[in-house]
């Protein structure tokens, strides 16, 4: 389970429609990066990636957590194991996505081991990318490729799914990160003092089996949104209010905590617009109900988690 699927049950939604209004407006910016390829999900995670990098290198004292394409590495190498190896329950519950990552290599023209170094590989060339941009502030095309590499692996860990091309990548991607890049707004992403990048929640993530947020910056909860319609659909509003809830519950960040209720606005950013869209909490939160309605979140994905159990 994670906050997205839960926020799916019916039950949830409904919820969340009563508690939480969702602001009346129309967002009417024109798009400034149309996509260069059908690759939107690719890019999207791409671009999430490429945005960490940046705000670390805008915001020195940036904290961020471990990359997922670092956990989907993590992942494979298990794979090398036999079943019967595998004594942990976190391990063993990836046998699964292991199983389905190996059928799927027909359409590639690796076998195991060899995916398992190419995976290794992108993750430590990511590295060393990574610290040279953070250190000169030079986007090259190499740092834009390696994060469209970094987010094929993402693939593995999130859906279980193996990229058909993994390892190769489309120059036009390139160039559409390479201008959505070019149009973000720096004073919105310029932190006074608190920058997290992809923090969890504490107890309240293990609680929905696996949340993080894209960015804090200072009193705001921001998620990006590469896509081509500029608006804030229902789904995408519960989402930025489910964090916002997820923070009330275990804080956010594990290692460098803010307080939730210090968030004094939350939105999302509009990558291919370069404009960011802001709620004032106070607006949508009703400080009178919000304990009560957390209380009963959290009863619910107990409830949910349990049922997943089962099965």
């Amino acid at each position: 389970m994670s906050l997205t699927s839960f926020l799916r049950i019916k039950e949830v939604r409904e919820a969340f429609a009563s508690e939480f209004e969702k602001p009346k407006l129309k967002l009417d910016w024109k798009i400034k990066v149309p996509p260069g390829t059908t690759n939107y999900s690719l890019v999207g995670t791409a671009f999430d990636y490429l945005m960490r990098f940046y705000l670390e290198r805008l915001n020195p004292f940036a904290v961020t957590e471990p990359w997922t394409c670092e956990r989907a590495v993590e992942v494979l190498n298990l794979g090398l194991k036999d079943l019967s190896e595998l004594k942990e329950l976190e391990e063993i519950k990836w046998w699964g996505v292991i199983t389905g990552i190996k059928s799927q290599l027909g359409q590639t023209k690796l076998d195991y081991p060899k995916l398992v170094d190419m995976a290794e590989n992108i993750v430590k060339e990511a590295k060393i990318r990574h610290s040279q941009y953070v250190k000169s502030g030079h986007m090259t095309n190499e740092v834009i490729k390696t994060v469209i590499l970094m987010s094929q692996l993402d693939l593995i860990f999130r859906g279980g799914y193996l990229y058909r091309n993994i390892g190769k990548v489309d120059k036009r991607d390139i160039q559409d990160l390479k201008s959505m890049l070019s149009i973000i707004p720096k004073n919105i992403f310029t932190a006074k003092s608190i920058c997290l990048l992809n923090p969890t929640f504490g107890e309240a993530t293990r609680l929905i089996g696996g949340a993080d947020a894209d960015i804090v910056i200072d009193n705001r909860i921001i998620d990006i949104k590469t896509v081509k319609k500029c608006e804030i659909r229902r789904d995408n509003f519960n989402e930025i209010v489910g964090y916002y809830i997820l923070g009330r519950i275990g804080g956010i960040g594990e290692n460098h905590r803010v307080d939730a209720s210090d968030i004094e606005e939350i939105g999302l950013y509009f990558s291919r617009f370069g404009k960011c869209c802001l709620f004032n909490v106070d607006t949508i939160i009703n400080q009178d109900t919000i304990s009560a309605f957390m209380d009963w979140f959290k009863n619910r994905a107990q409830a949910e988690f349990k049922i997943l159990m089962i099965k």
